[in-house]
C-alpha cells in the first residue's frame, strides 16, 4: 500500500522531521541512543494490525538516505512489513509518500489480511495522511522558527 502526500514545507526539514521523529520512536526501546542508523534494531511487543494482539516483534532500520528516504522493517513470527518514507518531486512539486510491503509466512495471515484489506486500506491511507500533514507541518514550523 501506498499513499502520497504534497507538501509545502522544504524537503530538508521534513527530512530532519521524520528522523528525529523516527529516533524518538527508538529511545523509547533505546533510550541511550543520540543518532538512529542504518542498522539500529530493537526488539518489542506491537499490537498486530488485525485483532491488536501483542506480538513480538524486530524493528530494523534498513536505509537512510539523507534528505530522500527512511526505510525499516518490522520482523516477526507472522511475517515482515518494510515501511518506506520517500521525498520525490513530481510535476514540480515535492511529494512525500509513505508505503507498506506486507509479507506473511503464514496462509492463515494472508487470508485474514485478504478479508480485511479494503477496511485496512482505509484505515492505511487516513493513518498516512495524517502522519504526513503532522511532519509538513512541524517541518514549516522548523522552518518559520
Amino acid at each position: 500500500m501506498k499513499y502520497s502526500y504534497p507538501i509545502s514545507a522544504p524537503a530538508d526539514a521534513v527530512f530532519e522531521i521524520l528522523i528525529d521523529e523516527q529516533l524518538k520512536y527508538y529511545q523509547r526501546f533505546l533510550p541511550k541512543l543520540h543518532v538512529l542508523t542504518v542498522g539500529t534494531a530493537v526488539e518489542t511487543q506491537l499490537p498486530t494490525k488485525l485483532n491488536r494482539m501483542p506480538l513480538s516483534a524486530k524493528l530494523t532500520v534498513l536505509k537512510i538516505d539523507a534528505l530522500t528516504s527512511f526505510v525499516q522493517e518490522t520482523t516477526s513470527a507472522s511475517g515482515k512489513i518494510t515501511q518506506s518514507y520517500r521525498l520525490e518531486e513530481k510535476k514540480g512539486r515535492t511529494v512525500l509518500t509513505y508505503e507498506e510491503q506486507n509479507d506473511f509466512n503464514q496462509s492463515i495471515a494472508k487470508a485474514s489480511y485478504g478479508v480485511t484489506g479494503l477496511f485496512y486500506h482505509f484505515v492505511f491511507n487516513l493513518r498516512a495522511k495524517k502522519r504526513a500533514r503532522y511532519l509538513n507541518t512541524k517541518a514549516n514550523t522548523l522552518v518559520t522558527n
